[in-house]
């Protein structure tokens, strides 16, 4: 059964920026592109607060992946990660028995 109270690892970041970007895209709409008029709603005003939270969110989701980075470049440092002594139990890889060499091969003898 899959956790829904955690998010899968990369999948927040991508929704922030992502949810950023349309929370722009319609702002930008409402701001410039719509002339209708609702009463007692001004849609360019609503359009200026939709773009700048998501510019906002913007700034926020390009932070959170600039530190879930340096936080795996970090736990990656460790020569434990580097260096296949640590990682791999079979390490150094077992070689194969150098082949046997063929006898060397004898003179025929001597004809009289």
């Amino acid at each position: 059964m899959q956790r829904f109270d955690r998010p899968r690892a990369g999948y927040s970041r991508v929704m922030t920026i992502g949810t950023s970007l349309f929370l722009m895209a319609v702002g930008a709409i409402l701001r410039y592109a719509v002339a209708d008029s609702v009463e007692g709603v001004e849609l360019a005003t609503i359009g200026l607060i939709l773009m700048i939270a998501g510019a906002i969110g913007l700034v926020i989701g390009i932070w959170m992946a600039l530190a879930a980075r340096r936080r795996y470049d970090a736990a990656y440092a460790d020569p434990a990660y580097r260096d296949p002594a640590y990682r791999d139990p079979a390490y150094p890889p077992q070689q194969a028995p150098p082949a046997q060499a063929p006898p060397p091969a004898q003179a025929p003898p001597p004809r009289y």
